[in-house]
C-alpha cells in the first residue's frame, strides 16, 4: 500500500486506523513508504492505551537499539488522534464509529459508513468465549449471546462485515481466553448481525 501511495500523486493526506497496537498489528508501520516523505501529513487513529498515548508507543518501538529511524527522525508530518469507544468521528465523508471487543489490550471494531455503505472491520475478538458446540444451537434467544447484544446492535445492517476467525474448533479448546475466536463462533456473530436472519 505505501508503495502504491508514492506512485499516486492525487494523496496527500493518509489515514490509518488501529484498532490496538498489539506487534501484529504495528509492526509493519517503520515500512511504510510514505513516512519517509515530507509532502506527506499521515494521521494515525488509535484508542487510548491502559498507560501510554499511541505516540509514546511509536516512540517506545522506534528507538536505535530495535529499528534505524527515530520517530522523530520520520520526514512525513504524524498527526496522532486518540480514539474514544462510542464517540464517533469523521474522516472526509466517512463516519467511524467504534465498539470495544473482546481481546486483551484496549482494542476497538470499526463501522464506517459513507453514502449508504456500511463497512465493519472486526480484528480480534473472542466471540461467545469457550462455547464449542454448534453455531446453530446459538438462537437469538440464547443465554450466551446476551453479553454480546451490545455487539450485533453495532454491526447490524452493516453491507460488509470483516472478521477474524483465527481458530478452528479444536484448535480454540486449549486457546480459551487468548482474544480469537474459532470460525464456528465468529459465524454466530456474523449471522446474527445479518439483517436478512
Amino acid at each position: 500500500m505505501g508503495l502504491y501511495l508514492v506512485q499516486t500523486d492525487s494523496i496527500k493526506d493518509i489515514h490509518l486506523l488501529i484498532s490496538h497496537t498489539h506487534w501484529d498489528h504495528v509492526s509493519g508501520f517503520p515500512f511504510f513508504a510514505p513516512l519517509y516523505d515530507p509532502i506527506y501529513r499521515i494521521y494515525i487513529w488509535a484508542p487510548i492505551g491502559f498507560d501510554k498515548t499511541i505516540r509514546d508507543l511509536f516512540v517506545e518501538m522506534l528507538v536505535h537499539s530495535l529499528f534505524p529511524v527515530k520517530l522523530e527522525e520520520i520526514k512525513a508530518q504524524l498527526i496522532f488522534k486518540n480514539i474514544y469507544e462510542g464517540i464517533p468521528f469523521q474522516i472526509s465523508s466517512f463516519k467511524i464509529d467504534t465498539h470495544y471487543v473482546l481481546h486483551p489490550g484496549v482494542t476497538l471494531y470499526f463501522k464506517i459508513t459513507c453514502a449508504k455503505n456500511t463497512f465493519g472491520y472486526a480484528t480480534d475478538n473472542e466471540c461467545l468465549m469457550n462455547y464449542h458446540g454448534k453455531p446453530q444451537a446459538i438462537t437469538s434467544s440464547h443465554s450466551l449471546l446476551q453479553e454480546y447484544l451490545s455487539l450485533i446492535s453495532f454491526f447490524k445492517g452493516r453491507n460488509f462485515l470483516v472478521h477474524e476467525a483465527q481458530h478452528t474448533p479444536s484448535e480454540y479448546q486449549p486457546k480459551v481466553g487468548w482474544g480469537h475466536s474459532s470460525v464456528a463462533n465468529a459465524s454466530i456473530l456474523v449471522k446474527h448481525t445479518d439483517t436478512s436472519h
